[in-house]
């Protein structure tokens, strides 16, 4: 395997672990909004809340990381075709 197609191969995984990650932090997102709004306690919506802010800010880190790294992928794609199809 060309190193080219190891490195988008490499990229795909990368990108498909994100999306899950994504997936399940903005479902964390959801979870403790949820908790802040049914608990009673001042003190706990508060944390909740907190917990569902922090979890939003990584969940977009994640997301810009993504469209980083499927941009670099098809940057990538054409020149490795290339260099594939001369081999």
């Amino acid at each position: 395997m060309t190193r080219g197609v190891t490195r988008i191969t490499e990229t795909s995984h990368d990108i498909s672990t994100l999306n899950r990650l994504i997936a399940s932090t903005f479902d964390r997102v959801e979870g403790y909004a949820a908790a802040a709004d049914d608990t009673r306690i001042g003190r706990l919506g508060a944390l909740f809340r907190a917990r569902a802010y922090e979890h939003g800010i990584v969940a977009r880190s994640f997301q810009v990381q993504r469209s980083r790294l499927s941009a670099s992928r098809r940057r990538a794609a054409p020149s490795t075709v290339a260099r594939t199809a001369s081999s």
